[in-house]
């Protein structure tokens, strides 16, 4: 039987989620930003992409650290006004505190991110892209933007499906919670 639960996105208004038995169990939480975090945590799939030398990066690389790992792509509208704030996010944490993964769809790689992060000024971000396309079906992604948070054992805790103002005073406060 599916449930469905309505929760307020930051920027899209109301969202529709409709829970059934695929990926991670998720349930509401009101932290103000449209967060849904997972009722049990559940193991992050195995992802292979390439960091913006082309070389190849599995995602358990970054076990230890808590991982935001958003996937997005240039052509997507809401992704494109997600990034500046996302860009901004390592301001408020320590190095080495929250690793931020911008994973690029585009099929066309690091050619297209890249040249996207110099027109719009990103420079505090790494460059990641999955040509293939491989990170969506694995992780259940409805849609572009999506962002998991994983913990460092490699779990994801958290989901936010659409744009979030990352630098927004909720959304600091509820990671700030999470990471501490």
């Amino acid at each position: 039987m599916r449930r469905l639960i309505v929760f307020a996105g930051l920027s899209f208004g109301l969202c529709l989620i409709a829970l059934s038995g695929f990926g991670p169990r998720l349930h509401a939480q009101n932290f103000g930003l449209g967060a849904l975090q997972t009722e049990r945590p559940t193991p992050a799939p195995m992802i292979q992409f390439q960091d913006g030398a082309g070389r190849a990066v599995v995602l358990s690389d970054f076990k230890g650290r808590y991982v935001l790992l958003n996937l997005w792509a240039t052509w997507c509208s809401p992704c494109a006004e997600e990034m500046p704030s996302l860009n901004g996010l390592p301001n408020h944490f320590p190095a080495g505190k929250l690793m931020i993964i911008p994973l690029s769809e585009d099929h066309d790689g690091e050619t297209v991110t890249k040249s996207f992060y110099r027109r719009h000024g990103l420079d505090r971000l790494q460059a990641y892209s999955d040509p293939s396309g491989q990170s969506l079906p694995l992780l259940h992604a409805r849609g572009l933007p999506t962002t998991v948070l994983i913990d460092p054992a490699g779990m994801e805790i958290a989901r936010f499906e659409g744009a979030v103002d990352w630098t927004a005073a909720p959304t600091l406060a509820y990671l700030s919670s999470v990471i501490k």
